[in-house]
């Protein structure tokens, strides 16, 4: 915990790497693979 603190350089790459991140895995992003998965196991 203290070095994330500590460590600005590595906060900023986290920050943008959650940015990234939150963009990408969604529940927006991933209802369509889901509702694919769901209506493949009912069928």
């Amino acid at each position: 915990m203290n070095k994330m603190i500590d460590n600005k350089e590595m906060r900023l790459t986290w920050q943008k790497n959650l940015k990234v991140a939150s963009q990408e895995l969604n529940w927006d992003h991933e209802k369509s693979k889901l509702l694919s998965i769901f209506s493949s196991i009912v069928k």
